[in-house]
């Protein structure tokens, strides 16, 4: 649509559904193929020893999840006195995602055994990356949720680090579990391409 005046809030007013402000709080982070997990600590002797639901706890679980964008390095190249700036490799930051702790569903010990196929601390092994790697799916919905507005498929997730918040009598708010996520390489999916 083009403007053919100066934009003001009235033209935003007069036009709800193309202004419609796009929430950050619509959105799921969906872990794929995670299959029955042995819970750290357990023989696996029994059928209890495994978490059957943890990819459904991981994805209600979700508070914040950062939203994976490539850094373009720049690769100099050089002639005589001058340099040219061209396009390097694209490098992408660890993903960060912020999970709460529920005592019905317990997040954290899904994260331990996701994080129990790279490196088991019973046997002191580290696991094979067909094992451990992941894809994701992080999904932008819009504000009723009945829209995806965009995702991203990240390959190969797994995860390298677990942070659980500090016990203290000072408060009595939710626990939060923040986990480092590195993947290989992600994309955005657009609704065409599904």
């Amino acid at each position: 649509m083009a403007l053919t005046q100066n934009p003001s809030a009235f033209h935003m007013i007069d036009n709800p559904d193309i202004y419609e402000p796009h929430r950050s709080n619509t959105f799921q982070l969906i872990v794929t193929n995670l299959g029955s997990l042995l819970k750290p600590g357990s023989t696996g002797q029994v059928p209890t020893d495994y978490i059957t639901d943890g990819q459904d706890v991981l994805r209600l679980s979700v508070v914040t999840a950062n939203i994976p964008d490539p850094t373009i390095n720049v690769m100099p190249v050089r002639r005589g006195n001058s340099v040219m700036k061209a396009a390097g490799l694209p490098a992408f930051d660890d993903g960060s995602v912020t999970l709460r702790e529920y005592e019905g569903t317990d997040a954290a010990n899904v994260l331990y055994a996701w994080k129990q196929l790279v490196y088991n601390q019973e046997t002191d092994t580290v696991g094979k990356m067909s094992a451990y790697k992941k894809d994701c799916y992080l999904v932008e919905y819009n504000v009723d949720k009945t829209e995806i507005v965009r995702q991203y498929l990240l390959k190969g997730c797994w995860v390298s680090s677990i942070s659980r918040e500090a016990l203290t009598v000072e408060s009595e708010g939710p626990r939060t579990i923040t986990v480092t996520m590195p993947f290989d390489t992600a994309k955005m999916i657009l609704s065409d391409e599904e």
